[in-house]
């Protein structure tokens, strides 16, 4: 079930579920062609956020996963096929488990899952001690730490050692606020304790601010049989109508002109989580400009797990 769904909004869009394969298909070219310093130099060059989609979206590709493990062994030196082939791993083990609830999973399906979350362990931390100003590798060994259930001190390690080495990784703050959250282990309070204080800490312009929204979209999905009523007040409307206006470095009456400049990677997961925030919380005028942005294509939310 989708996430709009779950939450019982019926937008008339369609979804679409393709975008970052299509992002990554230059990258997958390379390494079809053997051409690995190529695909160091796609992802060297590339923002964080936009390193994450590549990743993510060579990662999910047909027929991506020997030619993954064929850079990094052919390039052992390499952080960025370390992580590739990291990410990988991930990635095949999710789609064997599937995006369920644990106790909805097939039993058979756990232990390949769970073999291809160990497997990926070793390849990220290799790429962490190959290239000591990279948290790509954080981000992705959080993403594993999340699903291995294990002790969350480590989390907490991770994620402080990549930010001191990119003190506004976008990747790297999203996967520790998926583990924050209540159903991967910790509670609503910290949840939105994480987003408010690492989002005020923020740039405008960076994807960060967009956790504010994903908080209140969690929280929605927690407790939708409940009623979603109580969140929609004035208060929540202009938190995130001001988490907004920061995001997109905004002044007052520059929403529409700042929206018509956003396309692909991770705008996609911001404006999706931004737009269901603010119908959530009452923020209808900000609401109405997202939805036209959106172009009539929601994008499923970034690494929900």
């Amino acid at each position: 079930m989708g996430f709009l769904s779950q939450l019982g909004l019926k937008p008339k869009s369609r979804v679409c579920n393709d975008g970052a394969r299509v992002f990554s298909r230059r990258l997958l070219q390379r390494l079809e062609l053997g051409r690995f310093d190529d695909a160091d130099q796609i992802l060297a060059t590339s923002s964080a956020e936009n390193r994450e989609r590549l990743t993510y979206g060579l990662a999910a590709s047909e027929g991506s996963a020997p030619l993954i493990e064929a850079w990094a062994n052919a390039k052992p030196q390499s952080a960025w096929a370390q992580i590739a082939f990291g990410a990988s791993l991930i990635v095949t083990g999710w789609e064997i488990r599937g995006g369920s609830y644990a106790e909805d999973v097939d039993e058979d399906n756990w232990e390949p899952f769970l073999c291809r979350l160990d497997a990926a362990e070793a390849p990220l931390e290799r790429a962490m001690r190959l290239d000591d100003r990279l948290a790509d590798p954080y981000a992705w060994r959080i993403q594993v730490g999340i699903a291995q259930d294990i002790d969350r001190s480590l989390l907490r390690q991770w994620f402080h050692a990549a930010v001191a080495r990119d003190a506004l990784h976008g990747p790297v703050h999203l996967k520790y606020f998926i583990a924050s959250t209540e159903k991967w282990g910790g509670s609503h309070a910290e949840m939105f304790a994480f987003a408010r204080t690492t989002a005020a800490q923020a740039k405008p312009g960076s994807m960060i601010h967009g956790l504010v929204p994903a908080a209140f979209n969690e929280f929605a999905l927690a407790v939708r049989d409940k009623g979603l009523g109580p969140l929609r007040t004035s208060a929540n409307a202009s938190e995130v109508s001001a988490a907004l206006h920061a995001w997109l470095g905004a002044g007052p009456g520059q929403l529409d002109e700042r929206l018509g400049r956003i396309s692909g990677g991770f705008a996609d997961w911001a404006l999706n989580e931004f737009a269901v925030a603010c119908y959530l919380c009452g923020a209808q005028a900000e609401a109405r400009l997202l939805l036209q942005a959106l172009r009539c294509e929601i994008a499923p939310p970034h690494g929900r797990g």
